[in-house]
């Protein structure tokens, strides 16, 4: 059965917020619609399973310890795919309103016109110029930090 992109849509605009139910069925629909292939079954061979759903990963965590976790989707050379299911879009700002933050916008800010003064200084007067770039962006962060 080929549904139309509207239907598709429609379809799918139904789901409810069940991610482990519906996104394995949603990406092979997905699949059917772009007509490219579903992946393929889990093999117990892992370096065979170059196209499949929830793919068995190990996380090396920051304490050397390890964790293990799964892709929803991974097509090797490809892509990754974390599937997350639906919830209410946010608010939409208007544009730049993001920028109006206060503290680490305004450092990185500093930071920036720091770094084209000392560019500037460094093509006019050499590599020396660094130095400043190094003290000024030392003391903003202690200035703001």
């Amino acid at each position: 059965m080929t549904l139309s992109i509207s239907s598709f849509i429609e379809r799918w605009q139904q789901s409810a917020a069940a991610e482990r139910a519906n996104f394995q069925l949603f990406l092979s629909e997905l699949c059917d619609f772009l007509d490219v292939p579903r992946p393929d079954p889990t093999r117990p061979e892992d370096h065979l399973n170059t196209y499949v759903f929830e793919k068995p990963v190990t996380f090396y965590n920051l304490d050397d310890t390890t964790s293990q976790g799964r892709i929803d989707l991974y097509r090797r050379g490809y892509f990754v795919l974390e599937a997350k299911q639906g919830s209410n879009p946010p608010e939409l700002r208007r544009a730049g309103e993001d920028l109006d933050a206060q503290g680490l916008t305004e450092f990185l800010w500093d930071v920036l016109y720091w770094t084209w003064g000392c560019l500037l200084f460094a093509a006019a007067l050499g590599d020396w110029a660094w130095s400043l770039w190094v003290s000024c962006s030392l003391a903003d962060g202690i200035e703001h930090g």
